[in-house]
């Protein structure tokens, strides 16, 4: 994270640790999570500083230009891994095109990350992570009534314009074709990935 619009990446951090929250988060091909942890006394401070890095997060292009250089670098490195090919091949195996879990060829990937610009990941962030496309889900020391309103008080007035896109994915392959070996691995061979 490159901190929020209100605080600096230093800023937010130093404000998570004076409490000792956590904030953690993940992108997958499928969804994305994020989560907080922290005290339950002071779950309404966890609560707005969560809302604050949802809504309003920063973001510095100089950061999207670093990440996209790792993942064409991480990209690349996957032409010599056996396991990548494997993973590519099955993937692609089980699920149809315009399934988030299809991988497609490594060289399609490439040069997706190549054409992607700054602003349609920010596009995609601005319609994605809205309200209704949100699963809040709050556990610990803390009764109903109170995680209700410290929850609508947070992320109550978050508005966003418009819905977000349908998500459509086709189901699995109705029927799986036989498929070439894709590469072998012999024992003693050495192995990359």
């Amino acid at each position: 994270h490159e901190g929020t619009v209100p605080h600096d990446k230093a800023a937010f951090d130093e404000l998570l640790e004076a409490r000792g929250f956590t904030i953690s988060h993940s992108l997958q091909s499928e969804y994305a999570e994020a989560s907080t942890t922290g005290l339950s006394a002071d779950f309404e401070t966890a609560a707005a500083l969560f809302a604050e890095f949802l809504q309003q997060p920063r973001w510095p292009e100089e950061a999207f230009a670093v990440a996209k250089e790792r993942v064409i670098g991480r990209l690349t490195s996957e032409t010599d891994s056996m396991e990548s090919t494997a993973h590519r091949a099955i993937a692609n195996a089980l699920f149809a095109p315009g399934h988030p879990l299809f991988a497609g060829t490594l060289d399609a990937s490439l040069a997706a990350a190549r054409k992607l610009t700054f602003a349609e990941v920010r596009s995609f962030h601005q319609s994605r992570c809205a309200p209704k496309s949100l699963l809040l889900a709050i556990s610990g020391s803390i009764d109903e009534a109170t995680a209700r309103k410290v929850a609508d008080a947070a992320f109550g007035g978050w508005k966003t314009e418009g819905s977000p896109p349908p998500l459509v994915f086709p189901g699995p392959r109705e029927k799986i074709e036989e498929k070439r070996i894709v590469g072998t691995l012999k024992a003693d061979a050495p192995r990359s990935g």
